[in-house]
């Protein structure tokens, strides 16, 4: 609730027009919160590794097939910022 509110208030909807992307991040939220509840209901019963998997592997598979029709490879100097951001984020 309080992260749906924190939306709301960086959205200001009661002083200018929303757009596509104020609602996708409203509906982000309200998502997000839903799988954190569904998620907690079920902590009881599944694994924790299940669990895991279910909240990295659907929005992985989805965003792969959404970008399907627009992917583009990066170029050498894309992979060198990607490969350096991935040693950092090991170091860190």
């Amino acid at each position: 609730i309080v992260g749906f509110v924190g939306v709301l208030v960086v959205l200001r909807p009661g002083f200018r027009h929303l757009g596509h992307g104020h609602v996708s991040a409203i509906v982000c939220g309200l998502v997000g919160a839903i799988s954190v509840i569904a998620l907690r209901m079920a902590g009881t019963d599944e694994k924790r590794i299940t669990l895991y998997g279910a909240g990295v592997l659907g929005p992985l598979v989805l965003g792969a097939i959404l970008m399907l029709p627009v992917f583009v490879w990066p170029t050498l100097q894309q992979w060198l910022m990607i490969a350096g951001y991935g040693l950092l984020a090991g170091l860190a």
